[in-house]
């Protein structure tokens, strides 16, 4: 953050402070947080990240090399005045600091509750699924298969195909035609393979990261 202010000799002490103390404390403390970051991205860019960015209201460049050179860029030439203070920019520094935390918590909470709705979404689909194995399942054992469904059968059928788009396909690959199954006594035509395409589905399709029990 201060590789345009600081000497030579003050560069290298921020590195090996930064990557001796800092780093390591930053570190450990995603740990105790209990952070789900395996590269320690939180310890590189946000641990080393506000130190550096701290640490450019106690940098002092050459400013005699500058002075016989033009005098340096506008930055430098502000860090050299008479007037400069340390304490003043030690404000300056720690404002961006909160600035950058608020705006990027701010972006993500944004961005991530979007992610969490959309998978919610999706995963309110499993209770459909979980319907149709039952339902299924009933045909398997020949509970239900042997005759005509019942309207309570045929009304659960309905629920799945209504409330997810993703069985309902698969239903009119098998059959399905708004009101039950064309197959012979009203079931599936292939009951099994009905079955392992609405399981390959969930797993695919409805069940999420999330792993919501809905």
């Amino acid at each position: 953050a201060s590789c345009d202010l600081a000497t030579e000799g003050y560069a290298v002490a921020l590195g090996l402070a930064a990557g001796m103390v800092i780093y390591p404390c930053a570190s450990r403390l995603a740990q105790v947080c209990k952070l789900d970051d395996p590269v320690d991205a939180v310890a590189v860019h946000a641990g080393m990240g506000i130190f550096g960015v701290t640490m450019v209201a106690f940098c002092r460049p050459d400013c005699e090399m500058f002075q016989r050179h033009g005098g340096g860029m506008p930055e430098q030439v502000r860090f050299c005045a008479d007037d400069f203070s340390i304490r003043k920019q030690l404000v300056a520094q720690l404002w961006g600091i909160f600035t950058e935390i608020w705006w990027t918590d701010l972006f993500a909470v944004f961005m991530f509750s979007s992610f969490a709705v959309q998978e919610m979404a999706r995963s309110f689909e499993v209770r459909h699924f979980d319907t149709a194995s039952e339902l299924l399942s009933q045909m398997v054992i020949g509970s239900s298969a042997q005759d005509s469904p019942s309207t309570d059968v045929a009304g659960k059928w309905q629920q799945v195909a209504n409330g997810s788009v993703v069985a309902r396909r698969i239903l009119r690959r098998h059959g399905w035609h708004g009101n039950g199954f064309s197959g012979a006594g009203g079931a599936p035509n292939d009951v099994f393979q009905l079955r392992a395409e609405l399981e390959s589905a969930r797993g695919e399709k409805a069940e999420t990261a999330l792993e919501l029990d809905l």
